[in-house]
């Protein structure tokens, strides 16, 4: 499968996906990407 083919299943994907949790999921994961921005060697407590 090619990165072109694989994007385009992934979208496909998230269209399927009810989009509030698309949304929340989202939010979950630039949180993280924050938190291990910040703390980058700590452990995360949650």
């Amino acid at each position: 499968m090619t990165n072109r083919e694989s994007f385009e299943s992934l979208l496909l994907d998230l269209r399927l996906l009810p989009l509030d949790y698309y949304i929340s999921y989202t939010k979950l994961s630039l949180i993280r990407l924050r938190i291990s921005r910040n703390d980058r060697g700590k452990m995360m407590q949650w």
